[in-house]
């Protein structure tokens, strides 16, 4: 119990230093403010072939997220499916050996 005051009691006090510093942030910025930023930048904001650059490998990465899992779907099918051929193999032979016996 005391535990659970105490993990409480931390997660309040956090929680009111997040409230705190989220009251003391300023107001937006005005919209001569946001022109004179506008005036200082000396290049874009944004380079668009280094977007798109970011936008292809991530594309190859989820690609080959994609085909991983296809493969080891595959592994694990083709696994199952020996495991099951050999449990039906041994079946047969146990019956087929007890048939000859009788």
């Amino acid at each position: 119990m005391r535990y659970y005051l105490s993990v409480l009691f931390v997660c309040l006090t956090l929680f009111s230093g997040i409230v705190n510093s989220a009251e003391k942030q300023p107001a937006s910025p005005t919209a001569q403010q946001e022109q004179q930023a506008l005036q200082q930048l000396k290049e874009p904001m944004y380079k668009p072939l280094m977007e798109r650059y970011i936008l292809d490998e991530l594309k190859a990465v989820r690609q080959d997220q994609q085909k991983l899992r296809e493969d080891v779907t595959k592994q694990v099918t083709h696994a199952q499916l020996d495991t099951a051929d050999r449990a039906l193999t041994y079946t047969c032979l146990l019956y087929t050996s007890d048939a000859a016996d009788e």
